[in-house]
């Protein structure tokens, strides 16, 4: 897969008229949550750093996000909160 088809399968996606969320957790690590800290990849320029977020954090920006529908059409990098 390349950047092209995922861009492409972004699109289509967009494009569907389905309530969407797309995340994209940085570096993934083991442990209890913290806190993600979810950035609109419109609004990101860089991350400091190498960053990570827990699993934990990730599961819970996921169904939250599900649950409010809070990013419904947006896409989030997630990182830790700290």
């Amino acid at each position: 897969m390349t950047f092209a088809d995922k861009a492409a399968g972004e699109s289509v996606l967009a494009a569907s008229g389905l309530d969407w969320t797309l995340a994209y957790p940085v570096l993934l690590k083991n442990g209890s949550g913290t806190g993600a800290r979810a950035i609109d990849l419109t609004d990101l320029e860089r991350l400091p750093g190498v960053p990570m977020v827990s699993r934990a954090d990730v599961a819970t920006f996921l169904l939250d996000s599900a649950v409010a529908g809070s990013w419904v059409g947006r896409t989030a990098v997630l990182t830790s909160g700290r």
